[in-house]
């Protein structure tokens, strides 16, 4: 008896020290409200409807982040029908620079911007790290989430579909 409480006590609290990572079963958008990198303000409700969506959550001076924004840019021709939100905290001086950098300017299908200090997508989607990649489909339903930068070729798999 000794020995099983002892044994249960040191498996709780192993488990107590284990941060959780809850998953997203929510399959609505956030809420949220962009300050593009344009000046201009847009919300989740202005989002093309009847298009894939993909989100990125990122940050202009994350390696992980730049590397697989330059990826991306290199494969966009495989997410033309997709639109891209790429969502940040940083001030817009640092995501036009990032912009300019990668092209994303000049691509059609992304928007940039920031939602300042509200981190209202970071809440919702319970981020912890950088970039993180939601991706819904032309109904609008939550599809995949990547708490890492997926797998282009995934990535494109799952818009095909």
């Amino acid at each position: 008896m000794g020995k099983t409480l002892i044994t249960g006590l040191l498996l709780l609290a192993v488990c107590l020290q284990v941060p959780a990572q809850p998953a997203v079963n929510k399959t609505e958008l956030p809420h949220f409200t962009l300050q593009l990198t344009s000046g201009h303000f847009v919300s989740y409700k202005d989002l093309p409807r009847k298009k894939d969506l993909i989100l990125i959550y990122f940050a202009p001076n994350c390696d992980h982040c730049r590397e697989f924004i330059k990826r991306l840019v290199d494969k966009i021709d495989n997410f033309k029908h997709a639109q891209i939100v790429l969502i940040s905290y940083f001030p817009l001086a640092d995501l036009r620079k990032f912009g300019t950098e990668f092209g994303l300017d000049r691509l059609s299908n992304v928007m940039i911007g920031t939602e300042g200090n509200s981190f209202l997508v970071p809440a919702f989607f319970k981020i912890v790290n950088f970039p993180f990649t939601a991706v819904y489909n032309k109904s609008g339903r939550l599809i995949r989430v990547f708490r890492e930068a997926p797998p282009l070729n995934l990535l494109a798999d799952l818009l095909k579909k």
